[in-house]
């Protein structure tokens, strides 16, 4: 489950329609720490210390590069515009530009930008991190949504997924006995 669940969101990188279950962004959300583990880990060891800053914010950045479809088609299974996730983009986006101003100008340069958009960030931190809990928490939407079937719809009576082993026809009618 939690193989396919990634590779199911690597595969939809790019794809914003649709709806993914709570236990793809979860999943999404715990492996994609790994990588840049692995970065800072492997950065700290054996790139030079003028490397590493920039070893870790490559590993961020690539990291992100699904998120956003997936938290579109995670708005989708609880019943929402993915409009919602611009939130979410936008405090990802500030504190990316923050750590790439800080890469190529220096802590100097960083420190009056960042305290001039302070207030941003506590206008934005609220919203974001409720949107943020409500992607993890809320259940999706069984019916009644726009955004396409229920993705728990094709896993019901399949033992491996969607034409997997054990799969139910829905066309399979019980003979009389």
């Amino acid at each position: 489950m939690i193989s396919r669940s990634f590779g199911r969101t690597i595969a939809q990188t790019l794809a914003f329609s649709g709806r993914a279950r709570r236990a793809e962004f979860l999943v999404f959300v715990v492996l994609s720490q790994v990588p840049i583990a692995l970065a800072d880990w492997v950065g700290g060891w054996l790139a030079p210390a003028t490397i590493q800053p920039w070893l870790m914010f490559a590993a961020h950045l690539l990291t992100l590069v699904p998120a956003p479809a997936l938290v579109a088609r995670r708005f989708h299974d609880i019943g929402l515009s993915a409009r919602w996730g611009l939130i979410l983009l936008a405090v990802v986006g500030l504190n990316l530009s923050l750590n790439l101003l800080e890469l190529i100008a220096g802590w100097d340069i960083r420190r009056p930008v960042e305290s001039a958009l302070s207030y941003v960030d506590w206008v934005l931190f609220l919203p974001a991190t409720v949107l943020y809990l409500a992607l993890l928490a809320m259940p999706g939407r069984a019916s009644g949504v726009n955004y396409g079937p229920d993705p728990r719809e094709g896993e019901a009576g399949t033992e491996a997924g969607v034409g997997g082993a054990g799969a139910v026809s829905a066309r399979t009618t019980p003979r009389p006995g």
